[in-house]
């Protein structure tokens, strides 16, 4: 009796280890697609070679759309994880279904065509991730197309959504169905009488001035970073006679300003400048601190890039000097910013190497930044900790 005993049990401990191991490698399996699916998206390219990894070729054919969605106001990373989260949980149950965050958006890659059904999907993302988080979802769905035509279907919905920018419609942008990119403009608007209406008025009169001007802008007729470039002065001019944070520019700001893709966002930028300078708050820091906070925040959310550096950053995203960041990111984390780097990489491909255990050196070389070099991101991880990533999992 107690043999048999023994045998059930172990026998149960053995299907809980087959369950355990199916279900690290489901999640690690998620996780690689993710990435060469951000691979193929970011360079718009086609590789070959790894298709059949991650698409049965059963299903390699088959009809597919991309929808690129984008969190309407600042979105904090954890954000984006959790609009991923809702996307897996509410497509994933109906449809083939891979998710991957680029930038400021994601990629949702369907296996299906669009349908009332899939329609009533998107809209229930929509509605439950402005219940969590009070923020709208922006929604826009490329032309038809098969798994090979992937990354020109993300470019068609992604192109989709900046053209939509001065659009007030919060509906599911549908192929072909976007708004028409406004045409270069025939005369650009004079900002020299906004600047000295300004500088004259009282707070309430400034709202006034500050509402035609953005009207005017977006009934212009100019292109979007036409647009964005005098929304950026007029942001500029306002901060500084409000003498908010000392009329200094928040990088944050200039950021978002740039990368935006709804003008309501915008608009509610320069509410919540007014409402700040009614509180008679401002908010924490200099400007040079938050800068700092936002370069460690971008190492963050591209640590799987390659290209990751200064001049990457300063270029892309900060629209600043180059040698002024690095001495400014001396000045208050004591380290050179390439130094900062590789210590977050290897922090986190620690933090991988105990989570998943079963991870291959090779994909924890590309989550991490370092590509497919792995070698030298192994010489890399024994000059610091003393042992290779093999030897640290084990």
């Amino acid at each position: 009796m107690r043999e048999e005993i023994s045998e059930v049990a172990a026998e149960q401990e053995a299907v809980s280890a087959r369950e355990k191991m199916q279900r690290q490698f489901k999640k690690v399996a998620t996780k690689a697609a993710e990435q060469y699916w951000y691979e193929c998206l970011k360079f718009n390219r086609f590789f070959a070679a790894e298709f059949s990894c991650y698409v049965p070729v059963e299903s390699q054919d088959h009809e597919c759309v991309c929808v690129a969605m984008y969190i309407e106001e600042k979105a904090m990373y954890f954000e984006q994880f959790i609009l991923k989260y809702l996307t897996y949980e509410v497509l994933g149950s109906l449809y083939r279904v891979f998710c991957v965050i680029m930038g400021n958006q994601m990629a949702v890659l369907v296996e299906h065509t669009p349908d009332r059904e899939f329609l009533m999907a998107l809209k229930q993302i929509k509605q439950l991730f402005n219940n969590y988080l009070g923020k709208h979802v922006m929604i826009s769905i490329s032309p038809r197309g098969t798994y090979r035509m992937m990354p020109r279907l993300y470019e068609k919905a992604s192109a989709a959504l900046n053209r939509n920018f001065w659009s007030a419609s919060d509906e599911i942008l549908l192929p072909g169905n976007s708004q028409k990119t406004h045409a270069a403009a025939s005369s650009t608007v004079d900002l020299n009488q906004y600047k000295t209406q300004m500088a004259v008025s009282s707070v309430e009169v400034m709202e006034e001035v500050i509402s035609a001007s953005l009207a005017e802008i977006r009934d212009g007729g100019g292109t979007v970073e036409e647009g964005k470039q005098m929304i950026l002065q007029i942001y500029m001019m306002a901060k500084n006679y409000l003498a908010l944070n000392n009329g200094e520019i928040d990088i944050y700001d200039v950021d978002y300003i740039l990368q935006a893709q709804s003008f309501r966002v915008v608009e509610k930028m320069f509410a919540n400048l007014f409402t700040e300078y009614r509180a008679g708050r401002n908010p924490g820091g200099s400007v040079k601190q938050r800068t700092i906070e936002r370069m460690k925040a971008l190492i963050e959310e591209n640590l799987s890039e390659e290209e990751l550096s200064l001049k990457w950053i300063a270029k892309n995203h900060l629209f600043m000097n180059e040698e002024y960041l690095g001495k400014l990111f001396i000045q208050y984390t004591g380290m050179r910013f390439s130094a900062y780097v590789t210590k977050v990489r290897l922090a986190e491909a620690k933090r991988l190497l105990e989570k998943e255990p079963g991870i291959k050196i090779t994909e924890l070389s590309k989550r991490v930044g370092f590509g497919r070099n792995s070698a030298y991101f192994s010489t890399v991880f024994k000059n610091e900790t003393g042992m290779s990533p093999s030897e640290f999992r084990d």
